[in-house]
């Protein structure tokens, strides 16, 4: 009766740890604005016009987009939804320990670590990669790749068009079956053909889905590939991103030595059949290499994140030997009933146990938002970042001005405090659009060399030759007196078309002070009369027309009524 009890407390335990924290992640909202930008008529785009792909996951902006369209907020939605993918993935493992009567130790020690817990929901598509990830690990274990090729084939092409580093499942797995076919003497040469055939058809989705990248985004990754260092490597900083999940989120590493012992002691290794042992070091290798991919990239700024697929894969490869040996826990030193209890409380304990808000280079990402008063499940919209997009969206708006850039910059060009692309760009609306340092929605930017290796995923900048290129409007140009003479409450002005320039107030008298700046031999001047092909001159000969007409002088006031002031940037 009381082995039979911990099954429904691991799902309770499971759905208090993990909805106690509910969030939505502020880096959610970068896909919600390419999703409502479909809805709004410009199409799978972040900023309109501009054919880039700043999301990662195709499968979960699919469920989004299907989300919006019944009329659910993304925010609300993508959390729900988090939960449902979370909780069928729970339900699946903890109904196969209970069948086989097994301590359910991949639940358990997975709620116990606080980044599964964290995006379980957060919006974003780990819930979908971690139910995908168990519902092939369950097809594997009731048989070989070579039965049921299709249906395994398509979890992990689904898999990797929810998470692109998970197309190395795909890979490695596409190898492991051509050796198993190559063995299989038992089989024809027609039959083994029919297996590879019937596994290589779902690739044709990937493949399909590339060629629609290509035509429509003119690129064959998403755009975060080339922002995130593409092929570069840092691998010490990947080793102390490994070590930072293993120091805090105590379940890794009890895994880990569970999984070595299963190899090297006698009496855990009884217990499996040679087959049964193969196929551990088979999805061990494939556990090793994934792992030395996110050393090599540098792990993530944010902790446990880009790791968590080779957590869950750790911590159901060590639930497989719970289902063999079902009674088995502590090595038999005490009764399985008191080592089922006891290890039960280590779990829940350990679920405890506190994460920096940041170590080094890492940030534990929910804490850090929580911290800005951001990252609920509602309310966003009165984050300061939000509120700075209102701002933008409100301006553009009554000055009608179609060209508005702004750039979310603060590192090398100073041109707006840091904020977030996700909170700014949905809140400003797609008619706001937004060059990002990091080149998350920049083409360009993203795949400039990276010369400074800083947080993982977050080391490019933006120039102001970058800025200026784009059409940006407001940036600091580092000469003070310019900087003084074009500051207005949104930002100081570095765009020269006179569409723009007639709206601002007291034009006439910027540009006069811009003309005598000229003549003391301003460097910047120059440079913003090339790209816009007018003088400053000529700017002042037209603003007495922009003052004397009524519909300009109008627009005054849309500055004035800018809820920013000089916070908003930098001089």
């Amino acid at each position: 009766m009381i082995q039979r009890l911990v099954y429904p407390a691991a799902f309770l335990f499971a759905f208090i740890a993990i909805v106690s924290r509910l969030w939505v992640t502020e880096d959610a909202f970068i896909t919600f604005r390419m999703v409502e930008n479909i809805f709004a008529g410009h199409g799978y785009l972040f900023n309109p016009g501009e054919p880039v792909e700043a999301s990662t996951h195709p499968i979960w902006s699919a469920a989004l987009i299907l989300l919006r369209g019944v009329g659910l907020p993304l925010d609300v939605g993508s959390v729900l939804l988090g939960l449902l993918f979370s909780f069928i993935g729970i339900g699946i493992l903890i109904r196969r320990s209970a069948g086989a009567g097994a301590f359910p130790f991949a639940v358990l020690a997975l709620c116990s670590i606080s980044g599964f817990r964290d995006f379980a929901t957060s919006g974003l598509e780990f819930s979908l990669t971690f139910l995908l990830i168990v519902l092939f690990y369950q097809e594997l274990e009731r048989g070989s790749l070579s039965s049921s090729p299709i249906y395994k084939a398509l979890l992990l092409v689904t898999l990797y068009l929810n998470r692109p580093e998970t197309g190395l499942f795909y890979a490695y797995y596409s190898i492991v079956l051509l050796w198993e076919l190559f063995q299989a003497r038992h089989l024809t040469m027609v039959k083994r053909l029919g297996i590879a055939a019937g596994w290589g058809v779902p690739l044709l989705i990937p493949i399909a889905y590339h060629l629609f990248r290509w035509a429509y985004f003119d690129a064959l990754f998403q755009n975060p590939y080339y922002a995130k260092a593409g092929l570069a490597s840092n691998g010490v900083q990947g080793f102390k991103y490994i070590l930072h999940s293993f120091i805090f989120a105590p379940a890794i590493p009890i895994a880990a030595v569970m999984l070595v012992a299963i190899f090297f002691l006698h009496r855990m290794r009884s217990a499996f059949k040679p087959v049964e042992l193969n196929g551990l070091i088979r999805d061990c290798g494939l556990l090793v290499i994934l792992t030395l991919y996110v050393i090599r990239v540098g792990g993530d700024f944010m902790a446990f994140r880009l790791w968590l697929p080779e957590a869950v894969m750790l911590c159901l490869l060590v639930d497989r030997f719970f289902l063999r040996r079902p009674d088995w826990l502590v090595f038999g030193s005490v009764t399985p009933t008191f080592g089922k209890g006891l290890a039960f409380a280590l779990f829940v304990i350990l679920s405890f146990l506190p994460v920096p808000i940041a170590n080094g280079y890492i940030a534990d990402e929910r804490a850090v938002y929580a911290s800005m008063g951001a990252g609920q499940l509602t309310g966003w919209e009165k984050n300061p970042w939000a509120v700075r997009g209102v701002a933008f969206k409100k301006l553009q708006s009554c000055i009608g001005y179609e060209k508005f850039w702004i750039a979310n910059s603060q590192a090398d060009a100073k041109c707006l405090r840091g904020v977030g692309l996700g909170y700014l760009g949905v809140a400003a609306g797609a008619h706001v659009k937004i060059q990002d340092e990091q080149g998350l929605s920049d083409r360009t930017i993203a795949r400039n060399r990276v010369l400074l290796r800083f947080r993982p995923g977050h080391e490019h900048y933006t120039t102001f030759q970058n800025v200026l290129d784009k059409g940006v409007l407001f940036c600091s140009t580092g000469e003070p007196e310019y900087d003084r003479a074009m500051a207005t409450s949104a930002g100081i002005v570095i765009h020269f078309e006179p569409d723009l320039l007639s709206t601002i107030p007291g034009i006439r008298n910027r540009l006069n002070r811009l003309i005598e700046l000229k003549r003391t031999g301003s460097s910047v001047i120059p440079r913003l009369e090339t790209r816009y092909g007018r003088t400053v001159e000529q700017l002042y000969a037209d603003s007495e027309t922009w003052e004397a007409d009524p519909l300009q002088k109008s627009k005054n006031q849309c500055w004035d009524d800018f809820e920013g002031g000089v916070e908003t940037y930098f001089y």
